[in-house]
């Protein structure tokens, strides 16, 4: 009985159910594309089967970006420089961990004079707030890859690279 069983759970694990290679980009692959002022994201990959994306955000001192709200989990890896969230009284440095739960609300401050880098994954979009909580924007992964891939036509770059990291629903089978 338990060698059908295993024999069972090793087909079921051990399928390719992937329907999207696995890729590696190195640190001279991609570019840095402008975001809010003071800051730019170098896309590492968009999903769009369920909305997320994953970016280095760059934020340059005294930048960061404004009042935001997501509507899924993230988490972030610090690479460089230090930063918080105004909202909150921790600080992300070099090699912190960054959870940040669904329903999150914060706005991020860049603190000292060194540029900060840190590896965001975004599950879900986010909604962009005024100082009064009101809608001002709305950001996804749909709407973020539709901006790069003007960016990368208007700079004549090779669109490769946005197809290299874009996950499609037409990707999986029928």
């Amino acid at each position: 009985m338990s060698g059908t069983y295993s024999t069972h759970a090793a087909e079921f694990f051990f399928k390719k159910n992937n329907y999207f290679d696995g890729y590696a980009i190195l640190a001279e692959d991609g570019f840095w594309l402008p975001y809010e002022n003071g800051t730019s994201n170098k896309f590492l990959m968009f999903n769009l089967v369920n909305n997320s994306f994953a970016t280095l955000l760059k934020c340059e001192p005294g930048a960061g970006l404004a009042l935001h709200h997501h509507t899924a989990p993230v988490v972030g890896y610090c690479l460089q420089g230090r930063w918080k969230y105004k909202e909150y009284d921790w600080v992300a440095e070099p090699g912190a961990f960054v959870y940040e739960p669904a329903g999150d609300s914060h706005t991020l401050e860049i603190l000292g004079d060194e540029t900060m880098i840190t590896l965001f994954h975004v599950m879900g979009p986010l909604i962009q707030l005024d100082e009064s909580g009101k809608q001002v924007g709305f950001v996804d992964a749909f709407g973020l890859l539709e901006n790069a891939t003007s960016e990368f036509k208007a700079r004549g770059w090779d669109l490769s690279y946005l197809e290299k990291i874009t996950l499609h629903a037409a990707s999986q089978p029928k």
